[in-house]
């Protein structure tokens, strides 16, 4: 039977000489979609599933297979902002590859959102710090590799002076080996960490992330959910 879903291109693969293997999420879970004939010059298909797309996919669903036949692609959303910008074209891939990595179908929904909302809110040039970093927040949150910012992650002293991603979290004087950060980065991480996406407008204006704090998520996706993402390092390379 033809069945329709919309969802975001996470990744594209090419699959012999002019197909692709596109890999989709929607609201109901990830689905992986054989596209023929989508490297043809003349391919109708072939704008739509580019990355970061949101995109109304017509299928042939087959319950038994792992791999969808797609049969017809239409864009629902091109981000162009996505393109145009590499700071922002890195900030996606890194999103896509850590849901991709991550995903289970049981937190597609709020998954979708996150990307939504990210990707609409860069279209409409908001701070993309502070996209990201709630980004990046909400995404430790719901894969629960969150950091503790309440107390020291070795004693729960609430007089915190440094932060760890390796250690975890907040730490103590007596166990950041002399390390201090500056007050008012460790309120803001603290804030980073406990914010969500849907909180954007309630932080618009009244906290700015720098490169420094979106550096610390970074890690904590390296040290603890074990993701050595090209897209990671290549951000770190040319932003941090």
């Amino acid at each position: 039977m033809n069945d329709q879903i919309i969802g975001f291109v996470l990744k594209t693969v090419e699959y012999k000489e002019k197909d692709r293997i596109i890999t989709l999420l929607s609201e109901k879970g990830k689905i992986t979609f054989l596209a023929k004939g989508v490297q043809k010059l003349n391919s109708k298909n072939a704008a739509s599933l580019q990355l970061f797309t949101k995109v109304n996919v017509c299928y042939n669903a087959k319950e038994e297979r792992n791999m969808q036949q797609l049969m017809q692609a239409k864009t629902v959303m091109f981000y162009r902002h996505l393109y145009n910008d590499l700071q922002l074209s890195s900030m996606a891939n890194i999103l896509v590859d850590i849901i991709d990595r991550l995903a289970v179908n049981n937190d597609s929904r709020i998954l979708f959102s996150i990307l939504e909302q990210s990707f609409q809110l860069w279209e409409q040039n908001a701070d993309s710090n502070l996209v990201f970093m709630l980004a990046l927040s909400s995404l430790l949150q719901l894969f629960g590799f969150c950091p503790n910012v309440d107390s020291c992650v070795h004693c729960d002293s609430r007089k915190v002076v440094y932060f760890s991603s390796l250690q975890g979290g907040f730490l103590c004087a007596e166990h950041s080996n002399y390390q201090h950060l500056k007050i008012e980065q460790l309120k803001r991480l603290r804030i980073a960490f406990k914010a969500k996406m849907e909180q954007y407008e309630a932080l618009k204006d009244k906290v700015f992330f720098d490169q420094k704090d979106i550096a610390y998520a970074l890690a904590m996706f390296k040290e603890h959910a074990d993701l050595n993402l090209k897209s990671i390092y290549f951000y770190e390379h040319l932003f941090l």
